[in-house]
């Protein structure tokens, strides 16, 4: 990320900037400077997560977080735009009122108390906006539609694929049912999701689906951190009553 890595800020800018681009990161360009981001960086996601000051250390985290983003798309993949999206609902949320150091420096919370509960509904529809659309795609594509893009997939000459897993592409069934599965999975999630709102045990078992679909997928493909975020996410789908 510095300018002397692979990619440059001069390398950047001669590309031409979109107008509406914006990274912190821009303005360090010595490697010294840089790892003084990273640190910076770390710093206010720790805070964030034990909640010191957790309005400002959510508001900095993803700041800091989306200039490396922005800074190059290179080293990123879909689970680290998740993430930076989720971090950019959390500024809103109420994520220091409990389990937490600024709630442990306040007044004792009255757990019946109720706080909005809007920026929690609009993280939650944010992961399933995520499948729904991820299905809504894939369906435009004519190879997901005729049952063959997982073919192409694993037997593509491609450092993503396990070495044990190119072997699938060429088992006709397997590729036709687990193309057509992944969009019914991604499909199905949210309303799952929604229809269990209210029955604990149907959510369990739509949230263990979930986690056996990314288990998959990385099992024969690699993600990157993409089940460790999702993962992560999950937990605001959890029912109320688990947190009680």
């Amino acid at each position: 990320f510095s300018d002397d890595g692979f990619f440059r800020r001069a390398d950047l800018f001669e590309l031409g900037v979109p107008p509406l681009r914006f990274s912190l990161l821009d303005a360090f360009g010595a490697p010294w400077q840089v790892c003084f981001y990273w640190l910076a960086t770390l710093a206010a996601l720790v805070a964030m997560l034990v909640g010191w000051h957790a309005r400002l250390a959510s508001a900095l985290a993803w700041l800091l977080v989306t200039g490396f983003h922005e800074r190059t798309h290179y080293p990123f993949d879909g689970s680290d735009s998740l993430l930076r999206v989720m971090l950019f609902w959390a500024m809103f949320a109420q994520l220091g009122r409990v389990a937490s150091i600024d709630a442990l420096r306040s007044a004792p919370v009255d757990r019946a108390v109720r706080i909005p509960a809007v920026p929690v509904r609009v993280l939650q529809l944010q992961l399933l906006w995520m499948y729904a659309s991820a299905a809504i795609f894939k369906l435009e594509g004519p190879l997901w539609r005729d049952g063959t893009a997982l073919h192409y997939a694993l037997s593509a000459p491609s450092s993503f694929t396990r070495a044990w897993a190119t072997g699938l592409a060429d088992v006709a069934l397997f590729v036709r049912a687990a193309t057509w599965g992944s969009i019914a999975f991604e499909a199905l999630f949210p309303l799952l999701v929604i229809a269990s709102w209210r029955r604990p045990r149907l959510r369990l078992l739509v949230l263990a689906a979930g986690v056996a679909f990314h288990l998959g997928i990385d099992a024969m493909m690699s993600v990157g951190n993409c089940p460790i975020v999702v993962f992560a996410a999950y937990v605001m789908l959890q029912p109320p009553s688990w947190a009680a």
